[in-house]
């Protein structure tokens, strides 16, 4: 059976980390985004997209909250707002920004 990944630059030890399946292989560095933005597609979809969601849901927050299908398209607006903004920021310090000069 073939290897699955690539061993090279992997530590001895977690190269036998790898072959028992324990360990995860190393990914390229475009995997992790596109499926964060798979993912907040989904609850932007929901949240502001027009027409009818048949969800109900029960908010509460700090004692303030609603209940039943008025809640459920601002409670997803508000989680893809906070998805798409925490994206941007890991986005911005892991790939976008210069690393600093010596």
């Amino acid at each position: 059976m073939g290897r699955v990944c690539d061993l090279r630059g992997i530590s001895a030890r977690r190269r036998h980390l790898v072959r028992a399946g324990l360990w995860i292989c190393p990914r390229p560095k475009w995997v992790a985004p596109l499926i964060v933005v798979a993912l907040a597609e989904i609850a932007s979809w929901i949240g502001f997209a027009p027409g009818e969601r048949e969800c109900a849901s029960s908010f509460s927050f700090f004692g303030l909250g609603s209940s039943g299908v008025a809640s459920c398209n601002p409670a997803f607006a508000i989680a893809a707002i906070l998805i798409w903004v925490f994206f941007g920021a890991v986005l911005w310090f892991n790939y976008l920004r210069k690393p600093p000069k010596n």
